[in-house]
């Protein structure tokens, strides 16, 4: 796919909106994964590096749109993005009529689902958000399933709509692993429902050359095939579909890894897949999860911040957000 990637657009000195997909778990006014942060650093210091202004948008949570929750506040993120960085981002809300912002410095914008029209992708906020920047980029793979005001609707106006690394390796990732992989191509797939990632299995069926499935996914599967589950999760209504498929398949974790007693399932793929000399491309919010739980972070070949974005991209679905920057790219 063509994109205009933020590498080779002239920042010097201008003012940049960077959509980042912040949405990360916080307990008690505090981070407690920073994946997707530490994910967005380099994208920051790159528009930084180029003495650009620098106004970062993200979700947390949701909200109800148009209404302040202060429970839903990117005030701890911006703290942490801060300490990473290794200087101030502070936090900014009212920022959609414009904040100060010097050249070379960064700013966060509050939850941007706290403005009414967000998730409606409106058209008259999608406005106000491109007149805050001479050049936007999209950054937000995890988002970038969804035509929101700040992630689709501000592409088609800004002056200058871009990519940025952590969409475009994303992209690139993904398209290594479902377009050109190196066989024998291997699926995993968890879950507890079958119904939810029906059409993802349906999917990698005719990509991949094995299928696993695990957790709740499989007691369909087993049960399909006359094996007494018991009391364990499954769905009788699945079982003819599961047999229509009939090969066994896994993706994400595949147990209740939280709690020790359930999760060697779940540990033992997780290393395996960061001993393996193979492409390995995990994807998913729990999956993240059971990745920094287990350590193997750098034994993966590429982590996707993705959830419903990484499963549409695999279904073989348009990603609103990826299709109106290539628009913007070939204009």
């Amino acid at each position: 796919m063509k994109l205009l990637r933020m590498t080779d657009t002239d920042l010097r000195n201008k003012r940049v909106l960077i959509r980042e997909d912040l949405n990360v778990p916080v307990q008690d006014g505090v981070v407690t994964s920073d994946a997707r942060i530490r994910a967005s650093l380099a994208t920051i210091r790159y528009a930084l590096d180029q003495n650009a202004r620098v106004f970062i948008v993200s979700h947390l949570g949701r909200p109800q749109e148009g209404q302040e929750d202060p429970a839903l506040t990117l005030a701890p993120v911006a703290a942490r993005l801060s300490e990473l960085l290794g200087k101030p981002v502070p936090l900014r809300k009212n920022w959609i009529d414009g904040v100060d912002c010097p050249t070379g410095s960064a700013v966060l914008c509050e939850n941007v689902r706290f403005l009414r029209g967000e998730k409606q992708d409106d058209e008259q906020l999608a406005r106000r958000m491109a007149s805050l920047c001479e050049v936007f980029v999209m950054d937000a793979f995890g988002t970038a399933h969804r035509a929101e005001a700040s992630t689709h609707g501000v592409a088609r106006h800004a002056p200058v709509a871009c990519a940025g690394p952590v969409l475009v390796g994303e992209l690139e990732a993904l398209e290594r692993a479902l377009e050109q992989p190196a066989r024998p191509l291997m699926a995993i797939v968890g879950g507890s429902k079958v119904s939810t990632k029906l059409l993802v299995l349906e999917a990698l069926l005719e990509r991949v050359d094995n299928l696993i499935v695990g957790g709740g996914i499989a007691n369909t599967f087993l049960a399909a095939t006359g094996v007494d589950v018991g009391k364990s999760l499954y769905e009788a209504e699945m079982l003819d579909v599961a047999r229509r498929l009939l090969t066994i398949i896994w993706n994400g974790p595949v147990g209740v890894f939280e709690f020790a007693q359930f999760g060697e399932g779940t540990r033992t793929i997780a290393l395996g897949l960061a001993r393996s000399k193979a492409f390995s491309l995990a994807g998913g919010g729990d999956t993240l999860a059971a990745i920094e739980k287990y350590g193997v972070e750098d034994g993966i070949s590429y982590i996707s911040t993705g959830g419903g974005a990484f499963l549409e991209f695999v279904e073989g679905k348009t990603l609103p957000a990826v299709a109106i920057l290539e628009r913007r790219a070939l204009a």
